[in-house]
């Protein structure tokens, strides 16, 4: 049997309507595509969640309640987590009570999503007031050296997200196997 590989896909919500074509198209008609290939996440955000890695979104305006729960169905039912990029490094405590940002968490919290997160203030919010959601330790917390990256694989997280500086130094990938 053949590995699969798995895509992550960005633009929850900007690309809800090409990544929904290319869902669906993959389910229907795999021969289109070479046969290990699976989609597994779609990431972003919907525009103005202050909790995000600081991208902007000057076109787009509020996704609506219903766009959000049409878009968490879609993917969801097609058992594809949304993968919520929360990373803004100027979150303070005062920002863990966003109204929308706790409304997008809230409607979209099951055992299948996933959120990528460098605050520990933010973190500590999540796990205690959204513990169905998978954590994903970000890349952008620059864990750059070996003791770092243990320290962070000890840790209670799904997944944890190498600096990206250190994707092709093979010793230092190494020494992970190592421990």
């Amino acid at each position: 049997m053949m590995t699969k590989v798995g895509f992550a896909i960005p633009c929850v919500y900007e690309n809800f309507l090409i990544n929904k074509i290319l869902i669906l198209l993959l389910e229907e008609h795999p021969e289109y595509f070479y046969e290990n290939i699976q989609i597994d996440a779609i990431f972003g955000n919907f525009p103005y969640c202050i909790w995000d890695g600081g991208r902007k979104f000057n076109k787009y305006t509020h996704a609506t309640l219903e766009e959000i729960e049409e878009i968490r169905n879609f993917y969801n039912g097609h058992n594809i987590p949304l993968r919520f990029i929360y990373t803004n490094t100027e979150i303070t405590k005062d920002n863990l009570n966003d109204r929308f940002c706790n409304l997008v968490t809230e409607l979209c919290e099951n055992e299948l999503n996933e959120i990528v997160i460098n605050s520990s203030i933010l973190e500590e919010y999540i796990r205690t007031n959204y513990p169905k959601y998978k954590i994903i330790s970000s890349t952008t917390k620059c864990l750059n050296n070996i003791e770092k990256t243990i320290n962070e694989l000890n840790k209670n997280y799904y997944r944890v997200c190498l600096d990206y500086n250190l994707n092709y130094n093979l010793n230092f990938l190494k020494s992970l196997s190592n421990n």
